[in-house]
């Protein structure tokens, strides 16, 4: 049983550690969410204080090292782990996990890289630096849900049935997971 209080303490076997990434306005309107005295306003008047780190601004790595700076020691110790973005179309969630448009190409993946291209997201500085791990084994799902439906991203974004869905109640749940090996 979680509290607000064990969620955010890294000490416990279980905890939630939340991280949330405010997109910088895209015009000079007044934006949606702003940060106030470290909490996280939404609307001007809605005021939250829960998020253990808080992200401004478009630098991936800046976010990459937020979100997954309690992560990281936490996969290396066995533990599965998840990323959840939540947000309205267009607040940058695909950005954020993966990067922008074409960020991962087989041209970009194909070249020795030295250095992570400054666009790529979250997971994929994620798969790389548990790759960069001796005898790691990694094994990854990507699913979106939008509009209510379930998409698998490792599977050309096809559409996944859920068990019990009005639309096919005798088809499981299945996805694609990525399973690699490093030595």
């Amino acid at each position: 049983r979680l509290s607000p209080t064990s969620m955010l303490n890294t000490s416990t076997k279980h905890s939630i550690h939340l991280t949330v990434r405010v997109r910088p306005p895209q015009t000079s309107d007044t934006p949606a969410v702003s940060i106030t005295d470290g909490n996280v306003v939404v609307g001007g008047s809605n005021s939250f204080s829960y998020a253990n780190r808080v992200v401004v601004g478009k630098d991936q790595l800046v976010c990459y090292d937020a979100v997954t700076s309690s992560l990281l020691p936490r996969i290396r110790e066995g533990y599965s782990c998840a990323v959840l973005a939540y947000g309205e179309t267009g607040s940058g969630k695909t950005h954020s996990v993966f990067g922008p448009p074409n960020a991962l190409t087989e041209a970009s993946l194909s070249r020795n890289i030295t250095t992570l291209p400054d666009t790529w997201g979250v997971f994929p500085r994620t798969v790389m630096d548990l790759l960069s791990i001796p005898n790691v084994s990694l094994q990854a799902s990507a699913i979106e849900i939008y509009q209510n439906n379930p998409y698998d991203l490792f599977n050309e974004r096809k559409l996944l049935q859920m068990p019990g869905s009005r639309r096919n109640s005798t088809q499981t749940y299945k996805h694609h997971s990525a399973h690699c090996t490093c030595d």
